[in-house]
């Protein structure tokens, strides 16, 4: 008979979490380092314990930590996180590290002891709000934070030394896994069940600075205006248009634009937007920005660098393991990738890594409309467990 998770206790767990920090119709709030995420990580701990964990304990940058402990000290390490963004949803997160906890459950209520020690992070600050992208995956994986995210670290009562403390022994850890809902409509449209992760895409954003003329919008005409936003649309429609002919599966965004002076009646003379490509293909990337700057070199433009962001690529030998779990289980899956960042990119650094998606109802996340049905909550833990289980026989 094949073991498997109470997919009721999970959900259970992942509406419980969701009330902390929830206001009626408007999601749930629970940013690092706030009290909600306190309280958050609070019940998290209790949920450890109740699964049989050990040395569960808060670190200093807010990483929630539980061991369950095996026949070595070898780990498998689980992962993700609890904050959310503003106003978000119940799963982006939660289902990986509440999952991570039912696996561990799971297997002590089969009185099944690993032969890895299994630790599960729910790590601090993923969504970046408080201090910085990714702070507590960092922290604990030992990678440096940027300079602007030491900067911050004050505003949340925590020193570099603190930082410091928080690192674990990453020569121990044989391998990170992670389990998230999609975030987006490929698998809900494609009505499969579980996703493979192949690779998170590298970012490469720019803020970009377009000048013009500003002047009276009713004395000037047309043939003698230097219009700064004219020339910015133009821009921005050739990010649409590159990034298609480029590379099926890169994506390019601008998400906001500024205008100064910002009247109805004046010319605009200057604009300014970021340009964000993301892409698997480091050379896709490259090829878009020269593109842009090439083609618009006449148009007295600036590109400051903003994000540059390597991808990363999933282990082949764990994403095959997750590929036979969930053959084993008889679900329908799908190789893909991820457009969003993940935990799993700082743990990339010190060891090897794997994800598993879980589909999102019509692609949403980030919102309080974000849902993924219990039978896909139940088969991607289940897959999860499989895949812990095969790994830690190697």
């Amino acid at each position: 008979m094949i073991t498997k998770v109470n997919a009721e206790r999970l959900q259970k767990r992942l509406e419980e979490l969701g009330e902390i920090g929830a206001e009626p119709g408007k999601g749930r709030t629970r940013m690092g380092f706030s009290p909600e995420y306190l309280e958050g990580a609070e019940l998290v701990c209790r949920y450890m314990c109740e699964a049989g964990m050990e040395d569960i304990r808060i670190d200093a940058i807010g990483n929630i930590i539980g061991v369950k402990k095996g026949k070595t000290q070898r780990k498998i390490v689980l992962g993700s996180h609890i904050d959310t963004v503003p106003e978000g949803g119940i799963y982006d997160g939660c289902l990986g590290v509440l999952g991570a906890i039912e696996c561990i459950q799971t297997l002590t209520e089969n009185n099944i002891t690993p032969n890895h020690t299994i630790e599960v992070v729910s790590f601090s600050d993923e969504e970046g709000n408080i201090i910085g992208g990714l702070v507590g995956s960092k922290s604990y994986a030992g990678i440096p934070l940027t300079a602007s995210a030491i900067a911050k670290l004050p505003s949340a009562g925590i020193t570099e030394a603190d930082i410091a403390s928080c690192k674990t022994d990453t020569d121990l850890i044989d391998c990170y896994l992670e389990l998230h809902i999609e975030q987006g409509g490929v698998l809900d449209t494609q009505q499969m069940e579980i996703g493979v992760v192949q690779a998170i895409v590298g970012i490469k954003s720019y803020n970009v600075t377009v000048e013009g003329f500003p002047n009276h919008a009713g004395t000037t005409p047309m043939f003698l205006r230097d219009d700064a936003l004219v020339k910015a649309a133009e821009m921005i429609t050739e990010v649409n248009k590159i990034v298609r002919e480029l590379d099926p599966d890169m994506v390019g965004t601008v998400g906001e634009v500024y205008v100064e002076p910002g009247a109805s009646n004046i010319v605009p003379g200057r604009v300014k937007f970021p340009m964000e490509f993301r892409a698997v293909k480091t050379e896709s990337l490259d090829k878009a920005f020269l593109h842009m700057k090439e083609k618009f070199k006449d148009y007295n433009v600036s590109f400051e660098p903003r994000t540059n962001l390597a991808p990363t690529f999933m282990s082949d030998d764990i994403k095959q393991v997750i590929l036979s779990s969930s053959e084993k289980l008889g679900y329908k899956t799908l190789l893909m990738n991820s457009g969003a960042g993940h935990d799993t990119m700082s743990m990339a650094e010190v060891t090897k890594v794997g994800m598993i998606f879980a589909p999102s109802v019509d692609g949403i996340s980030h919102s309080p409309k974000e849902f993924t049905h219990i039978k896909d909550v139940e088969n991607s833990t289940n897959v999860l467990l499989h895949t812990v289980l095969e790994l830690d026989e190697k």
